[in-house]
């Protein structure tokens, strides 16, 4: 799964294996919000780029600090949204989740959620993402064990001689 240059508010997050909606009109109602990692500017275009895998995603841990914008942004939820019809309806992805509240400057990563995305509607006055979070999933390149947060498992800890 990758990390998409989308966030999720932390209260937001539903149990493993629940329905979740990602709204992202610029209002109160927002359940989440654009982000360009490291980068200084979220433009449009890098988020698309970010989607299409044209830029490679950087790592992300939790604790980094990311850039977060909020917003509809038309032209990349159509971009997400032809990357989910490309991809045959469903893509498993990891968002970063982030405090409650602000959607605008650098926000804490406070862990990761992972989701198969089945829904990009970029028609109409509610646009948004659906989807489902993922049960007991396991961080790439990583051995189960460890605790979860947010429903990502983090691996656990391993002797290497």
């Amino acid at each position: 799964a990758r990390v998409l240059p989308l966030a999720i508010d932390s209260d937001k997050v539903p149990s493993n294996g629940q329905p979740v909606v990602i709204h992202l009109n610029p209002s109160p109602l927002d359940t989440g919000c654009w982000h360009t990692f490291f980068w200084q500017n979220p433009a449009s275009s890098l988020l698309r780029d970010l989607i299409t895998g044209a830029v490679e995603s950087p790592a992300l841990k939790v604790g980094d600090l990311i850039k977060v914008k909020e917003g509809v942004d038309n032209a990349t939820l159509k971009e997400l949204g032809g990357e989910l019809d490309r991809r045959g309806g469903t893509w498993d992805v990891l968002l970063p989740v982030i405090p409650a509240g602000s959607h605008t400057g650098w926000l804490e990563v406070l862990g990761f959620c992972p989701i198969r995305l089945t829904l990009v509607d970029s028609q109409g006055q509610n646009k948004r993402l659906e989807g489902t979070t993922l049960e007991n999933y396991v961080g790439p390149g990583l051995a189960p064990g460890g605790p979860s947060y947010f429903g990502l498992w983090s691996g656990s800890p391993r002797l290497i001689q």
